[in-house]
């Protein structure tokens, strides 16, 4: 069969992918190249090629090439095909290329720009996070929090390392969840205090409002927490339960402590992750003195006086805190 024009500059274009031209057939492709139509053909047919499996490409030869390339863009020798096939090539890469860019477009948009990290290097409970679903976010000193800055259209997922208070929008449709290293925690719409510090072997969740999920990722176990109840997580031990409600586990957000017949090792305790001083206890014979009392907006300096009267001890700054001594109660 007689060799159309568009086999022999196919057979052209396979040589030149081969590096095989001679010089007049090097001088005939520069040519053609000047012609507009044939060089998009041409690029689009490299770009195929260049797309294709690379490890024939090595030991390429002219004849080996030619018969590959018709092989790979599925030309047939019949002149009716030809040109229909041909032309159909353009779409071909076309189509790829479009693949390709949107491929690329969708990865460089989850790897570089959904993401937002907020680290508070002091305590923000007076300057919340506000999430895209209108959710508020505390965070207390040093924690992290990761977050799309477009939920997804089905869920809202964020990530904590820390301690945070958040109040979440309501939507029963799109559940939000907050991961941590060892465990989750899936709410509705609610408020509560998520206690997941690094360097420590539990998760803490206190819940003020509505009801919290609390997921342990090792063996997928699971507890539902209400209003007023706590659950803790103690990864070193895999051990999920419920744990008794402290009712100042929030007091870093809200400013109001309230202490009931409370132990003064409690007490300290509690003032210690607030404030963020160290309070010691000289002996051990003042850790059961019992408070009652409540404070609101009140800085550490003013409750230790208060203490101080009420229990009749003597309180002395350091430079690491506070040192608390007396007789005993």
């Amino acid at each position: 069969m007689k060799e159309t024009e568009n086999d022999k500059n196919l057979e052209l274009i396979a040589k030149r992918l081969g590096g095989e031209l001679n010089a007049d057939e090097a001088k005939e492709m520069e040519q053609l190249l000047n012609n507009q139509d044939f060089k998009k053909e041409f690029e689009n047919t490299e770009k195929i090629w260049e797309m294709s499996e690379s490890d024939e490409s090595d030991n390429f030869s002219a004849d080996t090439g030619w018969e590959s390339l018709k092989s790979r863009i599925n030309i047939k020798q019949d002149h009716k095909y030809t040109k229909k096939l041909w032309l159909s090539l353009s779409r071909v890469a076309a189509i790829l290329l479009l693949i390709i860019s949107v491929a690329f477009g969708v990865q460089y948009f989850v790897n570089k720009v959904a993401v937002v990290k907020v680290t508070a290097h002091q305590n923000q409970s007076d300057r919340p996070v506000i999430l895209p679903d209108g959710t508020k976010v505390y965070l207390n000193a040093g924690a992290s929090l990761a977050y799309p800055k477009t939920f997804a259209k089905n869920k809202r997922i964020v990530e904590l390392s820390g301690e945070a208070y958040f109040e979440v929008t309501h939507n029963k449709n799109y559940p939000f969840e907050i991961k941590t290293k060892y465990a989750k925690i899936k709410v509705l719409g609610t408020s509560f205090n998520v206690l997941a510090v690094p360097k420590t072997d539990s998760i803490q969740v206190a819940v003020t409002s509505g009801i919290v999920e609390l997921t342990a990722l090792l063996g997928n176990r699971k507890i539902q927490i209400a209003k007023g109840n706590a659950g803790v997580y103690y990864y070193s031990r895999d051990t999920l339960k419920y744990s008794d409600f402290d009712v100042n586990s929030n007091a870093w957000v809200t400013k109001k402590l309230i202490f009931t017949n409370s132990s003064l090792e409690y007490v300290t305790q509690t003032l210690e992750h607030i404030y963020g001083k160290k309070l010691t206890l000289e002996t051990e014979n003042i850790k059961n003195c019992r408070l009652t009392a409540d404070f609101k907006d009140s800085n550490l300096e003013k409750i230790l006086e208060a203490v101080k009267e009420s229990l009749g001890l003597k309180i002395k700054k350091n430079k690491h805190g506070y040192l608390i001594t007396g007789p005993g109660c």
